[in-house]
Parts: structure tokens; C-alpha cells; sequence
């Protein structure tokens, strides 16, 4: 079973308005994806889809967090999670 961290109001506003930006970002990927915008370079297309599969085991991971299923973590391994969850979320606030 997992551990559950409780948010404060400011960082629950915070979630709300990175997840709102996000779903806005990914709109703006999919419309980009679906040819509605400029073609990408290769290297910008390959970049954008390094990004989509870091993004998708990000997400799967915060799935599992939520439904309880994360297994506990050593203090190692916490630390490890927090400073990814830190490098997650610059890289989405560089995104935006």
C-alpha cells in the first residue's frame, strides 16, 4: 500500500493550474500532431516524442499512486521520486 501526501490549498491551486496548462499544451500537440500546424522538424519530432513517452510512464506512475498501488518506497528511492517529481515539473513549467 502507499503513501498519500496531503496538499495544501496553494499547491492543490498549483496541481490545478500545471494540469490545466498541460491539458492546454497537449491540445496544442495533438492539433500539431494531427497536421492542423506547421510540420515539425526531425529533430523537433523526435524530441516532441521522447517527450509524449517520458510524459505517458510519468502519468502511469501517477495513476498508480492515486488508485493505492505504489509500493513504499525506501528513503533512497523517496528521494529519488521527489527529485524527479521536481525535474517533472520544471520541465512542464518550460512547456508552458
Amino acid at each position: 500500500s502507499g503513501r498519500e501526501e496531503t496538499l495544501s490549498s496553494n499547491e492543490d491551486e498549483e496541481a490545478r493550474i500545471n494540469l490545466a496548462n498541460l491539458i492546454a499544451n497537449l491540445k496544442v500537440l495533438a492539433a500539431k500532431v494531427s497536421g492542423r500546424e506547421e510540420t515539425l522538424s526531425s529533430n523537433e519530432d523526435e524530441e516532441a516524442r521522447i517527450n509524449l513517452a517520458n510524459l505517458i510512464a510519468k502519468l502511469k506512475v501517477l495513476a498508480a499512486k492515486v488508485s493505492g498501488r505504489e509500493e513504499t518506497l525506501s528513503s533512497n528511492e523517496d528521494e529519488e521520486a521527489r527529485i524527479g517529481r521536481a525535474t517533472w515539473r520544471a520541465r512542464v513549467k518550460a512547456i508552458v
